[in-house]
């Protein structure tokens, strides 16, 4: 699991470097979205697909199978049919130059702090939420059918909203998607009754449509040319220190009250939308 992880998360700020260097920055957020929907065209499926393989194969063999296939099918597509981008070398990408201009950086800073509460929220998806609908009678059917509305909702209505928002600037769709993860979250304090349940996933989901492809584009914008995989690195930091804090963190909590971890995850919501509130003088494509 160790190895997976370090591959997987290695492969990200590459990706976003890529995307920066082949996307001009006015398509960067439709260059997002793109990938979104197809990556949750996934997500939709798989967690269905593989509650219903649980259920009623009562094996998780065949599913390590599949990943393990489509990885591989993922490999040879990158390596041969993927652009190269405008790799800045082993000069271009030290560490030192990087620190000293996030430093400079005040706007990243802050995305780094947000992306770190953000985070945390988000990784109550796949954890605590699973055990708070399973602690209310409901098997794996259901919760990965609860899990692929996530995915149903951002495949059909992902475009639109973010044409509907177009107006909005980076930090304004950050902040206010972040803030309706955690009230999405929050709603969870209601019960775990599957309606309410769903009630939360949808505006948890309408925030993740608004926050996460203007995210990676705020961050690729504010990136100086030859260090946009360090930049990306960056808010990828923060986003797996949140997931880690979000694992251990959020299932210790919810251990001892679950109510807890919601309200908290209404905080979390709350704070990320101080972080990023507009300061009295803003550059509008932030």
């Amino acid at each position: 699991m160790g190895v997976a992880g370090f591959v997987a998360q290695g492969a990200h700020p590459a990706t976003q470097a890529l995307i920066a260097d082949i996307v001009p920055d006015k398509d960067r957020v439709a260059a997002q979205l793109a990938i979104r929907v197809a990556i949750n065209v996934g997500w939709s499926l798989g967690p269905a697909t593989a509650g219903f393989v649980i259920a009623y194969a009562d094996s998780y063999f065949p599913l390590f199978v599949a990943d393990a296939c489509t990885s591989a099918i993922l490999a040879v597509l990158s390596w041969f049919f993927l652009p190269r981008g405008k790799p800045s070398g082993v000069d271009g990408g030290r560490w030192a130059p990087a620190l000293a201009a996030l430093a400079k950086c005040r706007p990243m800073i802050a995305i780094m702090a947000a992306t770190l509460c953000a985070s945390f929220i988000f990784r109550q998806l796949c954890t605590t939420l699973n055990l708070h609908l399973k602690a209310h009678g409901y098997g794996e059917a259901i919760i990965g059918l609860v899990q692929s509305v996530n995915g149903a909702i951002i495949i059909f209505c992902e475009i639109p909203l973010t044409a509907a928002t177009s107006h909005f600037s980076y930090r304004r769709g950050v902040a206010w998607g972040f803030f309706l993860l955690g009230a999405g979250m929050a709603i969870n304090l209601f019960g775990g009754n599957v309606w309410v349940v769903l009630a939360g996933m949808a505006v948890f989901t309408v925030g993740e449509m608004l926050c996460l492809p203007r995210h990676s584009a705020w961050v690729q914008q504010l990136s100086p040319e030859g260090m946009r995989g360090r930049f990306s690195g960056f808010a990828g930091f923060a986003w797996l220190g949140g997931n880690l804090l979000g694992s251990w963190g959020g299932l210790a909590i919810y251990e001892v009250s679950p109510h807890t971890l919601w309200a908290l995850c209404g905080v979390a919501g709350v704070l990320t939308l101080l972080v990023l509130r507009e300061p009295a003088r803003e550059v509008s494509a932030y």
